[in-house]
Formats: C-alpha cells, sequence, structure tokens
C-alpha cells in the first residue's frame, strides 16, 4: 500500500475527479459513509468537529449517515454554512433537507460547544484536514486543547487537527483512533507526529487504484499481504545448502550473549548453515548456548577480542558482523576487511557501525550488496546529525543516505524504515515497545541474514525480516507477555510459530 504526502494526495484526488471522471461530492459520499460505519460501533453519543475544508465535508457526510442510523449526534461547523468548500456545502444541504440538526461555533458564546466537548462519549476531530500548514489558529487552538482535556474517546479522520508538514509549538489532537482516507499518510510515522495518530485505520473511499500511478512517491507501507506475496516455499527437496550458508561475525568476552542471539535468529529464520565467527577463547563457552551453529574459530588480542585477522569466509552466502563485536582496534581491522574484501552480501550492525563511521567512502566501492541496520542514535554517528535532526525528517536522511552510499538501510525503532540504493522506500507496519531492549537488535540481524539467502530480492528478504521480527513482538503480546517482560530469546522461540502461519496462509 502506498503512502502519501499531501501533494500526492492532491494529484490523486485530481486525477480521481478529471480523468476518472468520479466527482468530489461522490468522493465525500464515500467518505462520509465510510467514517460513518466506523463510528457506528462507538458506544454513546457522538460529537462531530467540522472544519471549513473537505475534511469538515467528510464529518457532515457521516453525521448524516449516523442521525439516518438514529445514533445520537451533534454536528458543530466551527465557520458559518457560507465559510465551508463548496461540497461541503452540498452536503450540508443534504444534512438540513434530511431533517437534522447542527450548531454553529460563536467566538462570542464558546461556552455551549466547550461543554458538549466536555460531555461526549465521543469527540470526531475533523477540524484541519491534510492542507493544514503550521501551528492551529483560533478557534482549532482552543478546541483541541478542550477536547485532549474531555474523558471521552478521541477519533481524528484523516490526520490528527495539528498534525503539519513541519515542526511547531502548537496543540496537536491527541487521537485513540485515525480513520485516514484510502492511503496512509507520510505524518502517521514521523517520530514527531505518530503518538498523535493512536491505532491507524485506512478507509477505502472509492479511488481507483490506478489513480495513485500519478504520484512520484516512492513509499510504501509492507503488510501481512505483502510478506505472503513474497516470502519464499521452501522447495520439497530442499536440503541444508540451498538454503544457504551464514557466517556472523559477533561476540566478545564482554557480550558473548550477542552471539548467542544472531546465531539463534539466523538458524529460526532457516538458515541452512549458520557459522559463527568468534574470537578462539570464546566458543567453548558459546558452544554450550548454541549448539546447532558451526564455529569459525578467528584469532584474538591479549584482551580475547577480534585481533583482525580475517579468516577464509568465500564459502558463504551472507555474512554479519557486528553484534557484540566491541570498539577495540581488532574488530574495527576487521570491520574494514571485510567491507573491502568479502564477496557476498554484508550486513552490519552495532559496533560495526561504529567502526564504519570512519571507512564511509569506501561502502562505494564494494561491488557486492551492503545493508545497514542503525537505530537513530547509530544513524546520527553516520550522518554527521542529532538524534533529533535524524528523527525529525527521518525519510529524507535515509533516502539520501542509502543513494549517496549505494546501500541498503534499515532505520530501526517504531515503523522501521527501510530504504534501498535506489531511494525506494517500505515502511514496517509490525512491532511494539517490547522490542526496545537489549539484544532485539542481535535478533534482527540473524534473521535478516538468514532471509537474504533465500529471497530473490534484496528489498523483500529486508522487509519481510523486519516484519517478522516485529511480528513476533506482537504475538507475545497478543498471547499475553507484559511488554516490560519479554526478553529477545521469547522473539527468537516465537519466530517459529510466526514462520508456520506464513507457511500455511501461503498455501492456501
Amino acid at each position: 500500500m502506498k503512502i502519501v504526502t499531501a501533494q500526492d494526495m492532491y494529484k490523486v484526488d485530481r486525477w480521481t475527479m478529471e480523468a476518472a471522471s468520479l466527482p468530489e461530492v461522490l468522493l465525500m459520499e464515500n467518505a462520509g459513509r465510510a467514517l460513518g460505519k466506523e463510528l457506528e460501533v462507538e458506544k454513546g453519543s457522538v460529537l462531530l468537529l467540522a472544519g471549513k475544508g473537505n475534511n469538515g465535508g467528510d464529518a457532515i457526510a457521516a453525521a448524516r449517515f449516523l442521525a439516518e442510523c438514529n445514533r445520537e449526534v451533534a454536528l458543530w461547523l466551527l465557520h458559518p454554512p457560507e465559510d465551508l468548500s463548496q461540497t461541503a456545502q452540498k452536503h450540508l444541504h443534504a444534512y438540513i433537507k434530511a431533517g437534522h440538526a447542527y450548531d454553529v461555533y460563536s467566538a462570542q458564546e464558546p461556552e455551549p460547544l466547550f461543554l458538549a466537548i466536555e460531555q461526549a462519549e465521543v469527540v470526531v476531530d475533523a477540524m484541519l484536514g491534510l492542507g493544514a500548514k503550521g501551528a492551529p489558529r483560533p478557534p482549532c487552538d482552543e478546541l483541541i486543547k478542550r477536547a485532549n482535556q474531555a474523558q471521552g474517546r478521541r477519533i481524528a479522520v484523516d490526520i490528527p487537527s495539528g498534525v503539519a508538514h513541519a515542526l511547531h509549538e502548537g496543540p496537536v489532537f491527541k487521537a485513540d483512533e485515525t480513520f485516514t482516507l484510502h492511503a496512509p499518510k507520510q505524518s502517521a510515522f514521523e517520530p514527531q507526529w505518530t503518538p498523535f495518530y493512536g491505532k491507524l485505520h485506512v478507509l477505502d473511499i472509492g479511488i481507483p487504484k490506478k489513480a495513485f500511478d500519478v504520484t512520484d512517491s516512492a513509499l510504501q507501507l509492507w503488510e501481512w499481504r505483502d510478506v505472503l506475496r513474497t516470502f519464499p516455499q521452501k522447495p520439497d527437496d530442499a536440503h541444508k545448502g540451498t538454503s544457504g550458508k551464514a557466517c556472523l561475525f559477533a561476540g566478545s568476552p564482554e557480550m558473548p550473549g550477542a552471539a548467542v542471539l544472531a546465531g539463534k535468529a539466523a538458524l529460526r529464520g532457516g538458515a541452512g548453515l549458520t557459522t559463527l565467527a568468534l574470537p578462539k577463547s570464546l566458543v567453548s563457552m558459546v558452544t554450550q548456548a548454541l549448539t546447532e551453529a558451526t564455529y569459525l574459530q578467528c584469532q584474538e588480542d591479549f584482551a580475547g577480542s577480534f585481533s583482525g585477522v580475517l579468516p577464509d569466509v568465500t564459502p558463504f552466502d551472507a555474512i554479519a558482523v557486528g553484534p557484540g563485536v566491541g570498539r577495540q582496534q581488532g574488530s574495527a581491522r576487521l570491520v574494514e576487511q571485510l567491507m573491502r574484501r568479502t564477496k557476498a552480501p554484508l550486513v552490519m550492525d552495532a559496533d560495526a557501525l561504529y567502526h564504519l563511521s570512519r571507512h564511509l567512502e569506501d561502502l562505494k566501492h564494494r561491488t557486492w550488496p551492503t545493508i545497514l541496520t542503525p537505530h537513530p542514535g547509530e544513524m546520527a554517528r553516520l550522518c554527521g546529525l542529532s538524534i533529533k535532526e535524524v528523527q525529525a525528517d527521518r525519510f529524507r536522511v535515509s533516502r539520501d543516505f542509502a543513494k549517496m552510499h549505494r546501500i541498503y538501510l534499515v532505520l530501526k525503532g517504531p515503523h522501521t524504515l527501510i530504504t534501498t540504493p535506489e531511494g525506494r522506500q517500505f515502511v514496517n507496519s509490525t512491532g511494539n515497545a517490547a522490542l526496545a531492549k537489549g539484544g532485539t537488535g542481535d535478533v534482527l540481524t540473524g534473521l535478516v541474514t538468514a532471509l537474504l539467502m533465500v529471497h530473490d530480492h534484496i528489498d523483500d528478504a529486508l522487509c519481510n525480516a523486519v516484519y517478522l521480527h516485529g511480528k513476533a513482538a506482537d504475538t507475545l503480546v497478543d498471547r499475553g507477555h507484559s511488554m516490560i517482560g519479554v526478553v529477545a530469546t521469547d522473539v527468537i522461540n516465537t519466530l517459529s510459530s510466526v514462520l508456520c502461519t506464513v507457511e500455511n496462509q501461503k498455501s492456501i
């Protein structure tokens, strides 16, 4: 499913009305009906706050649907009827002719609306639409504050009022749920705005799929149907060689568990043969926790960490480096050699990204795919930016970095963002706060490495790895695990059941 900006949506709407000859009044009717059906299941009285734009018109159409269903509805216009958009005025006319009443906000006597917001069991925000810019102005600013303080459920239409294309200091409607129209909007996945959306739902309003061909959007939401479409089926005559040979450089005396987590995840992810490359003194310790892997004993320095001597890695189909390798000079040399000498896809995470920041130019000279999996702090170091700057413009920062260095980038966090060297981007739709814990990144590294070897396309492998990683965390919470108590090993152990669901549904 494509993710769009305001400019994209304007192009889509215009094509739909002009090329497909679907009038705006019909699209507004469809939007109102779809929204009304969702609101019909809400309990209690429904108060709709309608602005003067088409967002307000959608709310007017929804109010008519609810009123015709004999629901307790209060429609409040924030501006006089003559100030509404032409299409919204048509729907208000239909609302009035159907015999339903509405009220108009008065700046001289605002108390009736303030009281209605306070008493409503459901408050629907249709004050400001996708075209709004900057901080909300009166009366929306005060009404947003009042709604956020009220006890009723808060529902936004398309986007929460106050969400804009740039940061500002004004109030933002804090929705419990947002019903966005036909396509998710990019702001729903931007860290500064995501918390205001609540649970996101996408409503179909009858816009043809072809309409989205007119946009320049290279941004897509990765969903369950995409996993089923792209995940490869294991052939009946498969053997360990057909699932690939993975090599993971991981672990140090201070962090041996990182190697275990990454190795277990690679095995759970379906790698035919998983080899852990460790400082040799760690092998006996790690083998007790991970018996299914094979081991490559690497030379170590006096402290038991990697010495920097690269062993022969030519037999491997995918290589990963980073989890727990440390920041010593030996691991720095190891990372540098892996970048320059390996002829296989290379996944770089954690400490490998720390060392990489001094060798970014080498990325452009690699002839094999390179995958970086930073969290925002690591991304900030790679880019020479602050974490705040990365998070405020994560789509552009990721796209520019991936294109400049010709790499695949997995920027981790809520709504993990996958970017290809060409600039195509995919937003993950799974995961929760249970993943905000040490070790879960090591799990993702192992899973990415495994899936790289069985997918035809790297972007599919990365998107599926991130999706399944998040889906495992969602499954744990759905089964009664506390987000506080989930650990990385729980995620690994749940991957098997998640993959089983994929296999079963693909066979239907």
